[in-house]
Protein backbone atom coordinates (compact mmCIF):
# COMPACT_ATOMS: atom_id res chain seq x y z
CA UNK A 1 0.00 0.00 0.00
CA UNK A 2 1.50 3.45 -1.07
CA UNK A 3 0.86 6.67 0.95
CA UNK A 4 -0.31 8.95 0.56
CA UNK A 5 -3.78 6.14 0.20
CA UNK A 6 -5.41 6.86 -3.37
CA UNK A 7 -9.14 6.70 -3.88
CA UNK A 8 -8.63 3.19 -5.72
CA UNK A 9 -6.42 2.65 -2.41
CA UNK A 10 -9.21 3.05 -0.11
CA UNK A 11 -11.85 1.02 -2.36
CA UNK A 12 -9.33 -1.99 -2.22
CA UNK A 13 -9.66 -1.82 1.81
CA UNK A 14 -10.54 -5.35 3.48
CA UNK A 15 -12.01 -5.73 6.55
CA UNK A 16 -12.17 -8.92 8.91
CA UNK A 17 -13.05 -10.10 12.09
CA UNK A 18 -10.36 -10.26 14.58
CA UNK A 19 -9.67 -13.94 15.71
CA UNK A 20 -10.29 -14.36 19.10
CA UNK A 21 -12.29 -10.90 19.75
CA UNK A 22 -16.02 -11.21 18.65
CA UNK A 23 -17.31 -7.86 17.44
CA UNK A 24 -14.09 -6.48 16.73
CA UNK A 25 -12.88 -5.88 13.07
CA UNK A 26 -9.41 -4.90 11.50
CA UNK A 27 -8.78 -2.85 8.20
CA UNK A 28 -6.40 -3.76 5.80
CA UNK A 29 -5.44 0.04 6.18
CA UNK A 30 -4.69 -1.34 10.20
CA UNK A 31 -7.89 0.49 11.39
CA UNK A 32 -9.89 -1.14 14.39
CA UNK A 33 -13.22 -0.62 15.68
CA UNK A 34 -16.50 -2.74 17.24
CA UNK A 35 -19.31 -3.40 16.19
CA UNK A 36 -22.00 -1.97 17.39
CA UNK A 37 -24.33 -4.16 19.79
CA UNK A 38 -26.37 -3.53 22.38
CA UNK A 39 -25.61 -5.29 26.05
CA UNK A 40 -27.77 -4.58 29.16
CA UNK A 41 -26.38 -3.62 32.35
CA UNK A 42 -26.68 -4.77 35.89
CA UNK A 43 -29.90 -2.78 36.70
CA UNK A 44 -31.71 -3.76 33.28
CA UNK A 45 -31.10 -0.89 31.35
CA UNK A 46 -29.88 -1.27 27.46
CA UNK A 47 -27.88 0.73 25.90
CA UNK A 48 -26.53 0.42 22.05
CA UNK A 49 -22.60 0.58 21.73
CA UNK A 50 -22.15 1.96 17.85
CA UNK A 51 -19.67 1.65 15.93
CA UNK A 52 -16.11 2.52 17.05
CA UNK A 53 -12.75 3.42 15.50
CA UNK A 54 -10.11 2.62 18.21
CA UNK A 55 -7.56 4.85 19.36
CA UNK A 56 -4.19 3.74 18.37
CA UNK A 57 -1.23 4.81 20.27
CA UNK A 58 2.72 3.93 20.29
CA UNK A 59 3.34 1.70 23.11
CA UNK A 60 6.59 1.77 24.98
CA UNK A 61 8.64 -0.46 22.24
CA UNK A 62 8.03 2.19 19.63
CA UNK A 63 5.05 -0.20 17.89
CA UNK A 64 1.50 1.21 17.47
CA UNK A 65 -1.19 -0.55 19.10
CA UNK A 66 -4.59 -0.55 20.31
CA UNK A 67 -6.52 -1.79 23.56
CA UNK A 68 -9.24 -4.71 23.01
CA UNK A 69 -10.86 -4.99 26.02
CA UNK A 70 -8.27 -3.51 28.37
CA UNK A 71 -5.51 -5.28 26.77
CA UNK A 72 -2.54 -3.89 24.26
CA UNK A 73 -2.34 -5.69 20.86
CA UNK A 74 0.39 -4.62 18.40
CA UNK A 75 -1.40 -3.25 14.84
CA UNK A 76 0.87 -5.16 12.65
CA UNK A 77 0.72 -8.52 14.60
CA UNK A 78 -3.39 -8.36 14.10
CA UNK A 79 -2.74 -7.18 10.72
CA UNK A 80 -0.83 -10.22 9.77
CA UNK A 81 -2.65 -12.51 11.36
CA UNK A 82 -5.79 -11.36 9.48
CA UNK A 83 -4.64 -10.56 5.83
CA UNK A 84 -1.31 -12.50 5.26
CA UNK A 85 -0.95 -16.17 5.37
CA UNK A 86 1.12 -18.00 7.49
CA UNK A 87 1.38 -21.94 6.27
CA UNK A 88 4.56 -22.57 8.47
CA UNK A 89 3.36 -21.06 11.29
CA UNK A 90 6.30 -18.50 12.35
CA UNK A 91 5.73 -16.85 15.12
CA UNK A 92 7.01 -12.99 14.64
CA UNK A 93 5.81 -10.71 12.42
CA UNK A 94 9.10 -8.64 10.48
CA UNK A 95 8.84 -5.41 8.99
CA UNK A 96 10.58 -5.63 5.62
CA UNK A 97 12.21 -1.51 5.90
CA UNK A 98 12.84 -1.87 9.55
CA UNK A 99 10.19 1.36 9.99
CA UNK A 100 7.95 -0.20 12.70
CA UNK A 101 5.45 2.18 12.00
CA UNK A 102 5.38 1.29 8.49
CA UNK A 103 2.31 -0.94 8.50
CA UNK A 104 1.78 -1.86 5.26
CA UNK A 105 0.20 -5.33 4.07
CA UNK A 106 3.48 -5.34 1.34
CA UNK A 107 5.81 -4.36 4.47
CA UNK A 108 5.50 -7.07 6.46
CA UNK A 109 6.33 -10.71 6.70
CA UNK A 110 5.99 -13.67 8.64
CA UNK A 111 9.45 -14.75 10.07
CA UNK A 112 11.14 -16.71 12.94
CA UNK A 113 13.00 -14.84 15.36
CA UNK A 114 16.31 -15.98 13.90
CA UNK A 115 15.20 -14.87 10.54
CA UNK A 116 13.83 -11.66 11.86
CA UNK A 117 17.82 -11.07 13.09
CA UNK A 118 19.19 -11.87 10.57
CA UNK A 119 17.29 -9.22 8.51
CA UNK A 120 18.20 -7.39 10.99
CA UNK A 121 21.98 -7.60 10.06
CA UNK A 122 21.61 -8.66 6.72
CA UNK A 123 19.00 -6.47 5.15
CA UNK A 124 19.09 -3.16 7.49
CA UNK A 125 22.95 -3.03 8.13
CA UNK A 126 22.30 -3.67 11.86
CA UNK A 127 25.04 -5.02 13.90
CA UNK A 128 25.12 -5.79 17.75
CA UNK A 129 25.70 -8.79 20.42
CA UNK A 130 25.87 -11.12 17.45
CA UNK A 131 28.61 -10.41 15.65
CA UNK A 132 30.13 -9.01 18.35
CA UNK A 133 30.23 -5.61 17.34
CA UNK A 134 28.37 -2.67 19.16
CA UNK A 135 25.49 -1.08 17.54
CA UNK A 136 26.32 2.30 15.25
CA UNK A 137 23.97 3.97 17.61
CA UNK A 138 25.99 3.19 20.86
CA UNK A 139 27.64 6.22 22.56
CA UNK A 140 30.88 5.54 23.88
CA UNK A 141 31.77 6.34 27.00
CA UNK A 142 34.14 6.65 29.98
CA UNK A 143 34.87 5.22 33.10
CA UNK A 144 37.28 7.56 35.33
CA UNK A 145 38.63 5.54 38.65
CA UNK A 146 38.36 8.46 41.28
CA UNK A 147 41.48 7.41 43.49
CA UNK A 148 43.82 6.84 40.22
CA UNK A 149 42.42 9.38 37.46
CA UNK A 150 42.92 6.62 35.11
CA UNK A 151 40.33 6.50 32.58
CA UNK A 152 39.40 3.47 30.54
CA UNK A 153 36.54 4.24 26.80
CA UNK A 154 33.98 1.66 26.00
CA UNK A 155 32.32 1.65 22.95
CA UNK A 156 29.03 0.95 23.97
CA UNK A 157 27.18 0.57 27.62
CA UNK A 158 26.86 -3.08 27.20
CA UNK A 159 30.45 -3.05 26.55
CA UNK A 160 31.67 -1.47 29.76
CA UNK A 161 28.67 -3.51 31.39
CA UNK A 162 30.80 -6.66 31.14
CA UNK A 163 34.53 -5.37 31.08
CA UNK A 164 33.24 -3.53 34.21
CA UNK A 165 31.06 -5.94 36.00
CA UNK A 166 28.39 -3.05 36.74
CA UNK A 167 24.44 -3.81 35.57
CA UNK A 168 23.37 -1.62 32.75
CA UNK A 169 21.10 0.23 34.35
CA UNK A 170 23.38 1.48 37.08
CA UNK A 171 25.71 3.11 34.12
CA UNK A 172 22.65 4.75 32.67
CA UNK A 173 21.81 6.33 35.86
CA UNK A 174 25.11 7.75 36.11
CA UNK A 175 25.24 8.92 32.88
CA UNK A 176 21.75 10.36 33.28
CA UNK A 177 23.20 12.14 36.37
CA UNK A 178 21.45 10.61 38.31
CA UNK A 179 24.58 9.62 40.71
CA UNK A 180 27.69 10.67 38.96
CA UNK A 181 29.89 7.52 40.71
CA UNK A 182 29.36 4.73 41.33
CA UNK A 183 32.09 1.61 42.74
CA UNK A 184 34.88 4.54 42.58
CA UNK A 185 34.56 4.97 39.31
CA UNK A 186 33.07 8.41 37.64
CA UNK A 187 31.16 7.39 34.58
CA UNK A 188 30.07 9.91 31.59
CA UNK A 189 29.54 10.13 28.06
CA UNK A 190 32.86 10.76 25.45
Amino acid sequence: MKYPYTLESIQEQRIVEIAKHPNYFISSFGYVFRREHVFTTKNGHQHTLSNLVLTRYIDSLGYWAVDIKGVANRLHRLLAKAFIPNPEDKATVNHKDGNKWNMSLDNLEWATQSENNQHAYDVLGKIGAATGKPSPLARPIYFTDTQTGVTKRYPSVHTASVHEAITRQTIYQCLKAKRLTRYGKLIRYA
